[in-house]
């Protein structure tokens, strides 16, 4: 059986058990927008969807650092299933 969870990933992983999960896939925020703010580019002229100055994606280094620590101590016990 497969079965499609669509949400925000920290809420839902609080919602399974360990022992169910084959496969997570998820889109942590990367900081892109951090990185490309006061960039020389003309990326964002050149692309409609360029979400490199988007907000969403615009944090401040330690809220993203916290967001991150977050996220990867309540993946710990589904990481371990596929390490060797």
């Amino acid at each position: 059986m497969i079965e499609i969870i669509n949400g925000e990933c920290i809420e839902e992983l609080r919602k399974l058990d360990s022992s169910t999960v084959d496969l997570i896939i998820t889109d942590p925020p990367y900081n892109i927008a951090n990185f490309m703010n006061g960039r020389d580019t003309n990326l964002q002229k050149m692309r409609s969807n360029f979400f490199g100055a988007a907000g969403w994606d615009d944090l401040d280094f330690n809220d993203w650092k916290d967001h991150m620590r977050l996220f990867l101590k309540n993946q710990v016990g589904y990481l371990r299933m596929v390490l060797p």
